[in-house]
């Protein structure tokens, strides 16, 4: 019986989801997990289910970074959170989406101290428009405390990779929710 490592399962919810490589690149390397916690205690796991209702409210955030992404020492972080399916998977014309971005986290157990860029927007993908994948995109910052440019007030659009680019942020973690309005069977 093969082995499956963590990264193998990761690598394929990814590739299944079409998330590798429509927003993640195909020579991705997870070096870092991202766990994502609602309120309500529901837990983000590689593509489950969760209703709008589950995932309202602002989730907690906890990651755990390999020691070779330790490199740069006292290194921040900055994760942020799309849904490439606006107004659908089909026509995504408003995609990607930006639902929240955190910049400027010193580290998992000092979340709080974070300086939030774009406020949460809860999932709310409209009716008849099946399922929306909602993506965490865990990066890190070349240097502590930088200082990013505001965003626009207009979520839609965003092109994260090109923000992404700007200020040599390196991608090392990923993890993704699947939702649908309610109406939706």
């Amino acid at each position: 019986m093969p082995l499956v490592t963590a990264e193998m399962n990761m690598t394929e919810s990814l590739k299944k989801a079409g998330i590798i490589p429509d927003i993640v690149p195909e020579n991705f390397v997870s070096s870092a997990m991202i766990n994502v916690t609602y309120p309500d205690g529901k837990d983000v796991s590689l593509g489950n289910l969760l209703s709008t209702a589950e995932t309202a409210k602002a989730p907690k955030v906890e990651f755990f970074v390999s020691e070779e992404s330790r490199i740069i020492i006292y290194a921040f972080f900055i994760i942020y959170q799309v849904d490439p399916d606006a107004p659908t998977r089909e026509n995504p014309t408003y995609s990607p989406y930006r639902h929240w971005v955190m910049v400027n986290t010193p580290s998992s157990s000092d979340f709080t101290k974070a300086c939030e860029l774009s406020s949460y927007i809860g999932p709310a993908p409209p009716p008849g428009t099946g399922l929306h994948r909602y993506i965490f995109l865990l990066y890190r910052q070349p240097k502590t405390n930088t200082a990013f440019d505001a965003l626009s007030s207009n979520p839609p659009k965003w092109d994260f990779k090109s923000f992404a680019a700007e200020y040599n942020l390196e991608l090392i973690g990923v993890n993704f929710f699947v939702s649908k309005n309610a109406s939706d069977k």
